[in-house]
């Protein structure tokens, strides 16, 4: 299974509402055998065109990317992602990830506890 998890903070300066400001892929979506999965095609799709949306926008060292190994985790800082660009983006992620999760439940999940 794929695991999805949006990583959420408060940003500094006083009690706020924490906001989407990265994310986190691990594992293989399993739908189809390797490099034939479109689950986890569609899912990379989104990810990398948002960590490249994001470095455009921001600048690349403003975005910190880990990958290793197929997983993947990309962030900002909370100052960046409440910016009308980066919010939007993280907020079309998180819309794109939620809609295969629910089309493909047995493939993909998605872990959003800092909501």
């Amino acid at each position: 299974m794929l695991r999805a998890r949006l990583i959420r903070k408060a940003p500094p300066g006083g009690p706020g509402r924490a906001v989407l400001c990265g994310y986190v892929l691990a594992g293989h979506a399993g739908y189809e055998k390797y490099g034939s999965d479109i689950v986890c095609a569609a899912v990379s799709a989104i990810a990398q065109t948002v960590l490249f949306a994001l470095q455009d926008i921001l600048g690349e060292d403003q975005v910190v990317c880990k990958v290793e190994e197929g997983d993947m985790r990309v962030s900002i800082t909370p100052e960046k992602a409440l910016e009308d660009g980066p919010k939007a983006l993280l907020r079309a992620l998180e819309i794109g990830l939620t809609s295969i999760a629910h089309s493909y439940p047995q493939s993909v999940s998605i872990d959003d506890t800092g909501r």
